[in-house]
């Protein structure tokens, strides 16, 4: 604070509080992460072996995706190696804020008020039947204009399998909703996005490290140091009824190093496509997009 004046801003991603009944039925209520995949709620830096998240999980799952409501979650365990795991929440909805290539990334809503009085229900039910392989299928359905007279509804599936030092891991998802209205920052309307949204990834990593890097000052003095190489293949399309630039295919390949757990050096190359230029077999549709982007991610 600055003579009374706001003078900065501190933004929470998620805080909620807990309440176990039993193993199955945990009762959840705060700021919450959508729990539509398994990136929105294991997106940390640190988690990841990428840099970038996937386009998927900008514009179709719009990571980070927060909004308040309350719900119960819980697992169960028939035996040693398997679990089910369920999230059951309601939460406050999207706005009418969708476009076309930014997808629903401006729909998040705000934590301070609602603009309907309609709430969004999402679910995730997930099953590891052993350990190191496990599935997810979520759903979420939401009113999303101000009249709470326009629908969305939302079904994501996702994977996860690894075994040694190979894991592989994807996810996929299908939007249907209302048309909605594009706005300009007059708020006079300009036109209508009828959708429906989809797109996925699919992503592989190799993780291992060199016998003679060990004694290198890469390896000394780490108890468990690692390279992990990795690649991906990602698409969207944020609006089902045309084909134009925002139809986007990405590849992105690299490595990342880990002298412990929670800290990674991360290199990668991104080649950007562009649907509409491959379909038309126009390279003038071709965008000189292609980057490369280093990171350093640290968890504590």
């Amino acid at each position: 604070i600055n003579n009374g004046a706001n003078d900065g801003e501190l933004k929470i991603e998620q805080a909620f509080i807990d309440y176990k009944i039993q193993d199955w039925i945990i009762f959840r209520g705060g700021a919450l992460l959508v729990p539509l995949g398994r990136l929105n709620v294991l997106h940390d830096s640190d988690y990841r072996e990428t840099t970038a998240r996937p386009l998927f999980n900008s514009v179709i799952v719009p990571t980070t995706w927060t909004e308040p409501g309350a719900g119960f979650y819980g697992t169960a365990n028939p035996n040693d190696e398997m679990e089910f795991n369920y999230e059951l929440y309601m939460t406050q909805g999207l706005i009418e804020k969708m476009v076309d290539g930014n997808g629903l990334r401006a729909s998040r809503p705000s934590l301070k008020t609602d603009n309907n009085a309609g709430k969004a229900i999402t679910t995730r039910l997930g099953l590891s039947p052993f350990i190191g392989l496990d599935f997810g299928l979520g759903g979420y359905y939401s009113t999303f204009d101000d009249k709470n007279q326009k629908n969305l509804g939302m079904v994501v599936a996702d994977f996860n399998y690894k075994i040694g030092p190979f894991e592989i891991l994807g996810e996929g998802g299908y939007t249907a909703f209302s048309p909605a209205d594009i706005k300009d920052k007059d708020g006079k309307v300009t036109s209508t996005l009828t959708g429906p949204m989809w797109g996925y990834y699919l992503e592989g990593h190799y993780k291992f490290f060199p016998e003679f890097l060990k004694m290198s000052f890469l390896g000394d003095d780490f108890e468990h140091p690692s390279i992990t190489l990795f690649s991906r293949i990602d698409q969207v399309d944020t609006d089902m009824s045309k084909l134009n630039a925002n139809d986007r295919t990405q590849l992105a390949f690299g490595f990342n190093y880990r002298p412990i757990t929670n800290v990674a050096f991360k290199f990668e190359y991104q080649v950007n496509l562009e649907n509409e230029a491959i379909l038309k077999s126009d390279k003038s549709k071709e965008i000189a997009n292609n980057q490369f982007i280093a990171s350093v991610a640290a968890g504590f």
